[in-house]
Parts: C-alpha cells; structure tokens; sequence
C-alpha cells in the first residue's frame, strides 16, 4: 500500500508541507477544495495560517498526481466517480479519505483503512461498532473489505460538526441513554470489562497499580463509545447528535466512563485544567456519589488504552495518584 493509492487524480496541496505532510487536499478548483478543507483542521496558529495562505492561492500549490488503483476500484464497485481528500493520522495507525461526488459536488463519505498491526485491530473493531449500532447513533456503514491485507470501511457523511463549547449535560444525557443497555447492576469487580481492565494493567511494566483501593460499588453496563470526548460529537442545526470514531468501542462497557471521558477532555484541553482543579471541575460536571471510584476506574482504562497504543499515559498516572492521595 502506498499514499497514491488514495488520490482520485488531478493536482492537491500538501499540509503542511510534502515531506512532513498529513493531509492532501485536491485543489483543481475553489469549489471541491472549500469542500476538503473540514477534512484537515490544524490546532496550531501557525497550521491555521498555512492552511489559509495555501488554500487561498491554490493555484501556485498544487502538485499533479494519477488517479489511485484503490480509487479506481472502489469507483468500479459503487458506480460514483470521486474527488479525493487525504489524511494521514497522527498516530500513523490509519488513513482517513474523504470521498467527495464528483458529479454531485457533495460529500459521499468517509473511507477509513489500516495502516499498521494495531490500526488492523482498530479499524476492525469500528466496523463491528458500525455494524451493531443504531443510525441515530452512528454513522451508516457503507462497505467494508481489505486492501492489500489492510482492513477498510466506507461510512456515511454525517451533517455535524464539534463544538468547542461545553454540551449541556442534558443533550449528553440523552446521547449516552442511546447507549445503555440495561438497569440491571453489577458489584464492580465482578463486572466482565472491569476484569479486563485489570488484567492489561497486569502487563505494564514499571508501574506498581495493585495499591489502587477500589470501594465494590455496583455498576450498569453500556456501549462505551470509548473516545466520547467533544471532537467525536457531531451537532447539526437541527439538534441532531450523532457519534464518530467508534474505534475503541466496547459492547459490554461500564456506564458512566464516557462521560468522564467528555468532561475530562474538555476540562484538560478546552478549558486547560489540571491537577486538582481538573478533578474537582469533574467532580462539579459528574453527580455520582460513585464518583471517585468510577474517575480512578476510568484512568485505569485510560491507562491501559494508551499503552497499547504506544501513547505517554504519564498524566493519566499523575491524576490517578492525586486520587489516591485524596482517598
């Protein structure tokens, strides 16, 4: 598999540069690049900058490419000639393509591939999310399949977009109901997701995690989105919200870890927190008399997620051991 797979042809600007790139945009006219442009939003004001000054003058930017054979077979298998838009993830474990009708000028969808061992077991299980999920909920599953041994899907565009400002506990509410599966309450340490999140701990190396005094509490069981945080919420104008990026989805998940998670990531990153006062702006968001058990549950899962995916899990360490401090 190589990046030319993915371009439907014609010229594209590279962000920010073709070297360091990590979007390609097609820039043949205003019309499809206005288009592309949601596909690559840079969070630093000199990304911001770049991506302004190359998308207004286009025309001196762009590089000519030939259409891609993953482009062409997937033209043959839907009947819909696309204009393609690329972007290579951060933590290079996938490839995400935005596939614009050609005929239509409208957005057809969102093709997601691997583009490693571990982006194989993501990418796998977001299809299984995709598949079980109901469309309210998620994004409709287009087509799946494989690409040069790479495991693909096909979802459909969703009308939306994240908001920076903080949801109203009300619409989170509602979205995560959407989710649950039973009333049906189990003692924490009996719970299946639970178990499995002490036994990956059990093989990180460096970290001692058996001093975590957990009180038994009695849980419900969910569909854990696993990455709810502000960015994977789309909201339309019609008050429509609907879910994305199911790639750490959890079918038999514990209830109430992705609204931390919502609230943990906009503390952190929107409004900067940290230490304790991140906790106790969780702890104002999140009423549960479970609270700190269900936060120390949460950064154990975190913890975990992050080490099989290669990621510093260092700040995650830093809260849990303030919670154990406080407790």
């Amino acid at each position: 598999m190589n990046d030319f797979d993915f371009f439907s042809g014609g010229k594209y600007i590279y962000f920010p540069f073709l070297k360091s790139k990590k979007a390609a945009l097609p820039s043949d006219d205003r019309e499809t690049l206005n288009l592309a442009q949601n596909l690559y939003s840079p969070f630093s004001l000199k990304g911001r900058l770049l991506k302004k000054i190359k998308c207004n003058f286009y025309c001196f930017f762009g590089k000519k490419v030939e259409k891609g054979a993953l482009i062409s077979e997937l033209e043959n298998r839907l009947k819909v000639e696309f204009i393609t838009a690329v972007y290579w993830a951060t933590d290079k474990n996938k490839i995400v393509v935005q596939l614009i009708n050609k005929d239509t000028r409208t957005i057809y969808g969102y093709l997601k591939i691997s583009n490693s061992k571990l982006g194989d077991n993501l990418i796998k299980n977001e299809i299984n999310a995709l598949e079980h999920l109901k469309s309210e909920v998620a994004p409709k599953l287009i087509v799946s399949g494989y690409w040069k041994h790479s495991p693909y899907f096909i979802m459909e565009h969703v009308d939306g977009k994240a908001l920076n400002s903080e949801l109203d506990g009300h619409v989170l509410g509602s979205i995560l109901s959407k989710l649950s599966l039973s009333n049906k309450r189990t003692k924490l340490k009996d719970h299946q997701r639970f178990k499995g999140i002490i036994q990956s701990l059990k093989t990180i190396k460096g970290y001692d995690f058996d001093g975590i005094a957990l009180k038994n509490i009695y849980v419900s069981s969910s569909i854990e989105h696993g990455d709810f945080a502000p960015w994977n919420i789309l909201t339309n104008e019609k008050s429509c919200t609907r879910l994305i990026d199911f790639e750490m989805y959890t079918f038999n998940g514990i209830e109430g870890l992705d609204l931390i998670k919502y609230y943990f990531q906009h503390g952190h990153l929107v409004k900067k927190y940290d230490g304790l006062l991140l906790i106790e702006y969780l702890g104002n968001r999140i009423k549960n008399k479970d609270f700190y058990t269900l936060l120390l549950v949460f950064l154990m899962k975190e913890i975990c997620n992050k080490h099989t995916e290669c990621e510093d899990f260092t700040h995650d360490v830093y809260i849990l051991e303030l919670l154990k401090d406080m407790e």
